[in-house]
């Protein structure tokens, strides 16, 4: 169910204020952006994170939005210096299994102060009403890392444009901060607030798309994806994660049944479709 590989050889380590993955060429002579445990936080219970990134990339797939593939990645033997780490150096070590995220070759970054002013920038964009899901789809797991707004100016949009059939296809990535993110790891109770601080939703890139598209078709997509949701059968993704999710993450025994219930609340879900309906004046 999920990829396995192996590193070859490190590139480089991505300065970011999360996680700082590290770009590797794999086994199967692809680029991955890995993600272990990094050196700024010593609770074990972070590891959650990336059991995080593998069950929101299995949703996206089911749902039909497009995401990155992603793998179980084991760092070999000889495939990195650790003198070129520095985020990494404190826990990525020869012989753990990290999470990876392939990179999409060509696809650029949605960066930080980019919205689609104009009619001819939109019709580029093959996929706009998956946006709206994607907005849906972070309310739903609580994703506080996608919209988030920057001390430095500008957002945190962890989206990418890549090239697809002479137009550009939005892909969503990095959910490892979903389900409260740093601050709530296993505590999120299903009559959690609904937020829109720090969410895609309420965001200028957002905001920007959606003007562009008419009423009728977007009251379709609501609807429809928030039924998709409510239909959804997470049990049977949960059970299948837990039997290839590595034993040394320690992902504690009861959060598969605290996210089931958390996501297959239908009140919740109320609450969600209310919200967006409200920030799309539908």
């Amino acid at each position: 169910m999920v990829d396995k590989v192996e590193t070859v050889s490190l590139i480089e380590e991505i300065g970011t204020d999360g996680h700082s993955p590290m770009k590797f060429i794999c086994s199967d002579e692809s680029i991955y952006y890995v993600k272990y445990r990094s050196g700024k936080n010593f609770n074990k219970n972070e590891l959650a994170f990336l059991f995080y990134e593998i069950l929101c990339s299995k949703l996206l797939q089911a749902l039909y939005i497009p995401t990155p593939p992603i793998a179980l990645v084991w760092i070999s033997e000889g495939s990195f210096n650790p003198d070129s780490l520095k985020a990494n150096k404190r826990y990525t070590k020869p012989n753990i299994t990290a999470f990876g995220s392939k990179e999409i070759p060509n696809s650029q970054l949605i960066t930080d102060f980019e919205v689609i002013e104009k009619k001819q920038d939109f019709q580029k964009i093959i996929n706009p009403l998956d946006l709206i899901k994607i907005a849906i789809f972070d309310l739903w797991v609580d994703n506080n890392d996608r919209g988030k707004a920057l001390k430095i100016g500008g957002y945190n949009y962890n989206l990418l444009f890549a090239p697809f059939h002479g137009k550009h296809q939005i892909i969503a990535f990095d959910h490892a901060f979903t389900f409260g993110g740093e601050q709530s790891i296993g505590i999120f109770p299903k009559n959690l607030p609904v937020s829109i601080i720090n969410k895609l939703s309420n965001s200028p890139l957002f905001n920007s798309i959606v003007c562009f598209l008419g009423k009728k078709e977007t009251l379709h997509t609501v609807q429809g994806f928030i039924q998709e949701c409510k239909n959804f059968d997470l049990h049977e993704i949960l059970i299948s994660l837990q039997r290839v999710v590595p034993a040394e993450w320690y992902v504690f025994p009861q959060l598969s049944a605290q996210i089931e219930e958390f996501l297959s609340s239908p009140q919740r879900l109320d609450r969600i479709e209310i919200t967006i309906k409200n920030l799309l004046k539908l």
